[in-house]
């Protein structure tokens, strides 16, 4: 007999059958096994005692820590964990763990790729109303139309826009189509997904205004003499190095003087900052040596002013292993030329813009200016011309020029 069938038996021969008794003394020995599968088969719940700081403290084993006072509470959060892993057994939870466990081990991701995914995934399942009822079951039994009302509800719920789909998109097709690999589920995705076509119509859309996508001319002399006209930084200087290579932020924070030519006018891109948290959630800001893509592995060539620049800064800081440090000597990570340009436009009176805006700007100003096709793909690191157009051209133009040409272009005599 299993301990239920053992309690009743002994609570009906007794004659002392009380339901409410009878409930608790079952739940508790449910609570039992669960912490035997915790703590191990010759778990005993006095073993059960707090830390100095008067709490219980455990570490679960997906790396979760529990520190709780209340005894009762503490037991719960174990016993939900563990009932929680019944559930999702051959769901969409395992199969994701064991697809991006595949990955990391196969494919090599990195952790900041890794914690893109958990992060995806806690959006669009664990955090998603309409994820509730296909967590509960195994991918075979999820079916298309299931499929298809979850998607198009967490569509409409999240408001996503086209990149936002491309995330969700991404993570089911990760997830089945390893489920598929692995035989836990018959659904071709991949078909299923074509079929099912969303339209841009059902995607929201976003008004890309130019002046939150680029700097004109103007704005960018602003800035310059903003921080001409303010006590030096090196901080600075790397937002001024971004206007004319269009790096990066993880590149810029990633640079070397190693990297950078002997006459100044060359520097190479081939490592770059990432960040990520670790299994704890302490973030890291950490260099590595690749960049986003394999065309960011590239050769820039510097306009004369940068060299310029870059020249007079090797002669106080040339004995620093990174190009960007701060008075410690230690490298300035990327988040801080992103904020400090957030900054300079805040006190200038623009609109605030990062520092990936200093890229586009760089990728506007190349194409407007007519430059061939290779030297702008190998300058920006892109692969296609297309997606320098799509993505990084943007018009600059103030609008008194617009207006100009306006109305020279439509004029009826």
């Amino acid at each position: 007999m299993h301990s239920k069938e053992l309690l009743l038996d002994y609570a009906i021969k007794t004659g002392k059958i009380n339901m409410a008794e009878l409930a608790s003394m079952y739940d508790n020995m449910e609570k039992i096994e669960y912490l035997k599968k915790h703590y191990g088969k010759d778990f005993r719940l006095e073993q059960l005692k707090p830390g100095n700081d008067h709490r219980y403290f455990t570490r679960l084993p997906d790396k979760k820590q529990l520190r709780i006072t209340d005894l009762n509470k503490f037991i719960d959060a174990i016993v939900k964990y563990y009932k929680g892993q019944e559930l999702l057994e051959g769901g969409i939870q395992q199969v994701f763990r064991e697809w991006l466990k595949y990955k990391e081990t196969y494919d090599k991701i990195t952790i900041s790729t890794y914690n893109r995914y958990e992060s995806d995934y806690t959006r669009f399942f664990t955090n998603n109303p309409y994820a509730e009822d296909l967590l509960k079951k195994p991918l075979d039994e999820i079916h298309e139309d299931e499929m298809e009302y979850f998607i198009r509800d967490s569509i409409n719920h999240f408001k996503l826009n086209r990149k936002g789909w491309l995330k969700l998109k991404a993570l089911i097709s990760g997830i089945w189509l390893y489920g598929k690999k692995t035989k836990q589920t018959e659904l071709y995705i991949t078909e299923f997904l074509e079929v099912l076509s969303i339209s841009s119509k059902a995607l929201e859309q976003q008004e890309e205004k130019n002046e939150e996508q680029v700097f004109t001319d103007e704005e960018v002399v602003l800035v310059f003499t903003f921080i001409k006209q303010h006590k030096f930084s090196m901080v600075n200087e790397g937002i001024r190095l971004a206007f004319y290579a269009g790096l990066r932020c993880g590149e810029l924070a990633a640079l070397r003087w190693r990297d950078v030519s002997e006459d100044f006018r060359i520097i190479k891109i081939q490592s770059s900052e990432i960040t990520y948290k670790d299994h704890e959630g302490k973030r890291h800001f950490e260099v590595v040596p690749h960049t986003k893509t394999k065309e960011g592995l590239r050769t820039i060539t510097l306009p004369t002013e940068a060299s310029l620049a870059l020249k007079a800064l090797y002669t106080d800081f040339g004995d620093n292993e990174f190009i960007f440090t701060n008075n410690d000597g230690c490298r300035i990570q990327g988040r801080v030329f992103s904020d400090k340009l957030d900054s300079i436009c805040h006190q200038l009176g623009l609109v605030p813009r990062r520092l990936h805006k200093a890229r586009k700007t760089v990728c506007s100003k190349l194409l407007d200016a007519h430059v061939d096709d290779r030297l702008i793909l190998g300058q920006v690191g892109h692969t296609d011309r297309r997606t320098t157009e799509q993505y990084y051209h943007k018009d600059r133009r103030p609008q008194e020029e617009k207006c100009r040409i306006i109305n020279a272009a439509i004029n009826y005599g």
